[in-house]
């Protein structure tokens, strides 16, 4: 029987010998930077639990996120200024060791420092990592060849927290460092005969790689201190960012205008559609993660679906994860990135808002499973386009600092959803129920708070079912209608800002092709590769 064709999307892959093992190399090591253990994100339920307890320590869940975003920026500037396939190698070489030794240092003085040394060779990898893939391929067909290793990225991700706690949040953390180690393995091996040198700015441009990397800093800082910290003591660190991100942007800046006039070598950044790209990123992360985060939780807390079940109800948005990345590549060449990528943006807001909608007790679950498709699929779409739009505007001098960009705006994105979300869900919620107890004295009502945020605290942790066990049934319909209206109101916010974000979006891009910013992308659909100067 003769086979089906494959699709012209996934053959136009493999036109230049070796660029589909690139591609495999390169999406094996995003699969071991996903799965990098993350034992102090702020998606576990420890974490979690501490943050609803004390919500002051958003602050130092928040700075913990800048540090990260510039450990990847770190990243982006070792691939540029060197861009030896030996960066990629010795980071994959050393994450398989502390993926080893995390088996071994359960607790102690050697398992904090090992996390810490595991999350910035992690940093390294992925920027390198797709910087491979985007020097590989060209035009449409590198915005299919990103969205696919992104999909690795995305599912060992997703991965991750759930390896972390399969036996519970006190439970062993084995499996989850385990299969980091593992995967770390299989990506060295794979990688040491196939991996190549990237291409770099040239010594002469050093520099320049590392003035972008501190003005995108900059912006990365000035990011994180807008977003509204909803933790006490916040105002002193918020302005702190400002001012540190203003001065570091204005500082590199200044440094390039000197550099241009003393005649010195540049690198040209189409920096508008950057910061498009950057303020899309955000905004699509914060969303997807406020949803794929708080809606499994009302999953188990109010519609009693339990642990695994609202897991398995997050099904669909895995699904649309893995099919829209691909299926991105396709309707590029059929549509302008500009209409996909605000498409994507307003996909995932009106996701956000058909949960808002549905969110009751009792609610049944197809509407939430379409919610998840929006989601999902809006985002991978968005987040591809968006991805090709930055590598178009960033010189090919500079593809690991082009990465590093676009990851720290999702990943900046992320964690302020997780934080941030999670401090306004157990505000409003405790403010609800608050407002219920009219007519019970100071002292009762500030008890009875008091017993609805230790539950809080407890959510997915050991001690929940100790604590719901002992809960009256009218205790227990009043605390869910108060949990019901605080998720209802955040999904419904975000839903908003995100459909907001659409139109910014499609208005500051402009009729121009953003995929053509660069004169030096544009041989990609005009002619003959031009080199960068070095």
């Amino acid at each position: 029987m003769r086979r089906p064709p494959l699709p012209t999307f996934l053959t136009d892959l493999d036109r230049e010998p070796g660029a589909v093992q690139t591609l495999v190399a390169a999406s094996l090591a995003l699969l071991a930077a996903g799965l990098a253990p993350r034992v102090f994100s702020p998606g576990l339920a420890s974490v979690q639990s501490a943050v609803r307890e004390r919500p002051e320590i958003e602050v130092v869940l928040m700075l913990a996120s800048v540090l990260t975003a510039g450990a990847l920026l770190v990243g982006g500037v070792l691939g540029d200024a060197d861009g030896r396939r030996r960066i990629l190698l010795v980071a994959l070489g050393a994450m398989a060791i502390t993926g080893l030794g995390g088996l071994v240092f359960t607790d102690g003085p050697f398992f904090v420092p090992g996390r810490l040394i595991d999350v910035a060779l992690a940093s390294v990898v992925l920027p390198v990592a797709l910087a491979g893939v985007a020097t590989r391929f060209e035009g449409v067909t590198r915005a299919t060849a990103i969205g696919l290793a992104y999909g690795a990225y995305g599912a060992a991700s997703a991965a991750a927290p759930v390896l972390l706690t399969l036996f519970g949040p006190t439970g062993s953390r084995a499996p989850a460092f385990a299969a980091a180690a593992g995967a770390a393995l299989a990506a060295f091996l794979y990688a040491r005969p196939r991996w190549r040198d990237l291409p770099t700015a040239g010594p002469t441009q050093r520099v320049a790689v590392f003035i972008t990397a501190v003005w995108a800093f900059g912006i990365v800082a000035i990011t994180a201190g807008l977003i509204g910290f909803q933790g006490s003591g916040s105002e002193g660190p918020r302005i702190g960012l400002v001012v540190l991100g203003t001065l570091l942007v204005a500082g590199g800046l200044l440094v390039e205008r000197r550099r241009r006039r003393a005649g010195r070598p540049g690198l040209h950044i189409q920096r508008r559609p950057v910061a498009i790209a950057l303020f899309v990123g955000f905004v699509i992360a914060y969303a997807q993660t406020a949803a794929l985060f708080q809606v499994p939780i009302y999953f188990q807390l109010v519609l009693g679906y339990g642990p695994i079940l609202s897991v398995v109800a997050t099904v669909p948005f895995m699904v649309a994860l893995a099919v829209a990345g691909p299926v991105a590549g396709i309707l590029l060449a059929r549509f302008s990135p500009r209409t996909l990528l605000t498409s994507g943006i307003l996909a995932v807001g009106l996701g956000s808002i058909v949960i808002a909608a549905i969110l009751r007790p009792g609610a049944g679950y197809l509407g939430f499973a379409l919610s998840f498709v929006f989601i999902g699929a809006g985002f991978v779409i968005a987040t591809t386009v968006r991805t090709a739009i930055i590598f178009a505007s960033v010189p090919r001098g500079l593809p690991a600092t082009a990465a590093a960009l676009n990851e720290a705006s999702v990943a900046l994105g992320a964690r302020a959803a997780l934080v941030v979300v999670t401090v306004v869900v157990t505000t409003l919620a405790l403010d609800s129920y608050a407002s219920s107890l009219v007519g019970r004295s100071a002292s009762e009502a500030d008890a009875a708070v008091s017993t609805f945020r230790t539950l809080l605290s407890a959510i997915n942790m050991p001690t929940y079912g100790v604590l719901i066990g002992g809960i009256e049934a009218s205790d227990g319909a009043a605390y869910a209608t108060a949990y019901t209206g605080a998720v209802r109101a955040v999904m419904l916010s975000t839903g908003v800002l995100t459909l907001l974000a659409a139109p910014i979006a499609w208005l500051a891009i402009g009729p121009s092709d953003p995929l053509l910013t660069v004169w030096q992308h544009e041989d990609e659909r005009h002619g003959p590769a031009v080199a960068v100067s070095g």
